[in-house]
């Protein structure tokens, strides 16, 4: 997501759901504070919308589906509430209550790394969503050059194993989903060329 408003008011986490489920805006949730999340680049969104096209393509069949951004997680720890531009749950859901809008479960997390949103996802953001009992991988995507660091639960407990890729042909392996993702479909219709990014 891009850049997020802070809204300084403190609420409660019922307030929080009970206006979110109401409003056409989304919101992070932290600890009482309230966040806008501001809109995205075209570049963003055509990124998510690969990544979601490419991980469901490979995931059919297998009890596992991805999700684009308007699904809301929940980590009880903090409390957080979080729209990842990409959630995987594999099999059954588990949601906070009957309304079915707040996950609790992901496998797989992503995010689209935008300039103003990148040091947050790759550090505070990312160690929130390692306490997510469920996760088996968090995938940080670049949005301004070919480029994601993976993150891996490892079998030892709070171990994390931590890869980058900047090789425009490799490959991504999400072992926990038995699948790999092409760098080159996550950028599909991208171009990073010397006339600078821009969507074909």
């Amino acid at each position: 997501m891009g850049a997020a408003e802070h809204l300084s008011e403190y609420i409660s986490e019922a307030e929080y759901l009970a206006a979110e489920r109401r409003g056409q805006e989304r919101h992070e949730y932290l600890r009482g504070e309230v966040s806008a999340m501001a809109g995205g680049s075209y570049t963003h969104g055509y990124i998510i919308d690969n990544l979601v096209m490419h991980l469901n393509r490979r995931l059919a069949g297998r009890g596992c589906r991805a999700s684009s951004a308007n699904t809301r997680l929940h980590i009880p720890v903090f409390p957080l509430y979080a729209y990842p531009d990409v959630m995987v749950v594999c099999g059954k859901p588990q949601f906070l209550d009957n309304v079915f809008d707040t996950i609790l479960n992901p496998t797989l997390l992503i995010e689209v790394l935008s300039p103003s949103t990148r040091r947050y996802d790759l550090s505070e953001k990312a160690a929130r969503y390692r306490a997510i009992p469920s996760l088996q991988h968090y995938l940080a995507v670049d949005s301004t050059e070919p480029g994601v660091t993976l993150h891996t639960r490892t079998e030892r407990p709070g171990e994390w194993l931590l890869t980058d890729l900047t090789d425009a042909h490799g490959v991504i392996r999400l072992a926990a989903l038995d699948i790999d993702l092409p760098m080159a479909e996550v950028y599909e219709g991208i171009d990073f060329g010397p006339m600078g990014l821009r969507v074909s």
